[in-house]
């Protein structure tokens, strides 16, 4: 096996790794973010109702937009049409992954305060 070959099957399954990562913690974040239930907080759960709807707005957004990169990047690698990745669009895909992890930290940062909240609601009761 020459290191062509070698470097093009390493490329390959680096980006489906990565794109597995961030998918994972897309589709964790989206359950998290839908399973979570304040009720027992009553009317003081309204703005962690907000969070959790900003939350959930950034976590479907990094899912569709890593939904994007599977259909315009990875299956033409591996059943189509190989996507010549020049300098164009080797930007254009880094440009969809980067934007997938802004919205996933984004996501991720609702979900901690959404925590942070709770964790404060929680001690604020017991006086």
């Amino acid at each position: 096996m020459d290191v062509e070959k070698l470097d093009n099957l390493l490329s390959k399954y680096i980006l489906v790794w990565i794109w597995s990562i961030l998918f994972g913690a897309s589709s964790g974040l989206i359950y998290s973010l839908i399973e979570y239930r304040p009720e027992r907080w009553g009317i003081l759960a309204l703005p962690l109702l907000f969070v959790s709807l900003l939350g959930m707005f950034f976590a479907f957004g990094s899912f569709l937009t890593l939904f994007r990169y599977l259909l315009n990047y990875l299956l033409p690698i591996f059943y189509g049409r190989p996507v010549p990745l020049d300098e164009d669009g080797f930007q254009k895909s880094a440009v969809i992954l980067k934007r997938a992890i802004v919205y996933l930290v984004a996501a991720a940062v609702a979900r901690a305060l959404m925590a942070l909240a709770e964790i404060g609601l929680t001690s604020v009761q017991r006086f």
